[in-house]
């Protein structure tokens, strides 16, 4: 990933015309569609599926997740479940910060304290911003800084290799 995807933190969008047909697996037509999407780039890194009641579900190519209140809230409906997520999840209760198994609503985003996306390739991705709306201070807030070293460690401590050398 470029540098200032880290540094800088990244742009999100919201889109409800993008949904899993199956959320629970991978698709190539799921691929396909969500391409029609111009994404990648500073001002719009992702989007971000949010469901017809409004919930926030899912990135395009990862997991969302955001602190409301002091309390790390994921989505484990209605969405692919990733290794990635899961393994925050755990590594957030194994530190103490209560999980809540339950989506963020749209109309929260101005209350949103720190807000980030995660996938194995790149990690927790801080969210500076969600459809125009800033998030904390736009760079990683304390418990994503703690959080995303903590699963780096992890990460770094636990891959296997795959293939013989």
């Amino acid at each position: 990933m470029p540098d200032w995807v880290y540094e800088e933190g990244v742009a999100l969008s919201l889109t409800t015309d993008l949904q899993r047909k199956i959320p629970t697996t991978k698709g190539a037509a799921f691929a396909l569609e969500r391409n029609r999407i111009d994404f990648g780039t500073r001002e719009h890194y992702e989007p971000v599926m949010v469901d017809p009641d409004g919930y926030l579900l899912e990135g395009v190519m990862s997991n969302f997740a955001a602190i409301l209140d002091g309390r790390l809230h994921a989505n484990p409906k209605k969405v692919l479940p990733g290794i990635t997520i899961r393994t925050v999840l755990k590594l957030a209760e194994e530190s103490g910060l209560e999980v809540v198994p339950e989506p963020i609503h749209r109309d929260d985003l101005p209350r949103i304290e720190e807000a980030f996306l995660c996938s194995s390739v790149r990690g927790l991705v801080c969210a500076k911003s969600i459809q125009g709306q800033p998030i904390g201070t736009g760079k990683p807030g304390p418990i994503l800084s703690k959080l995303g070293a903590t699963y780096q460690q992890h990460a770094q401590g636990n891959a296997k290799r795959l293939w013989p050398q």
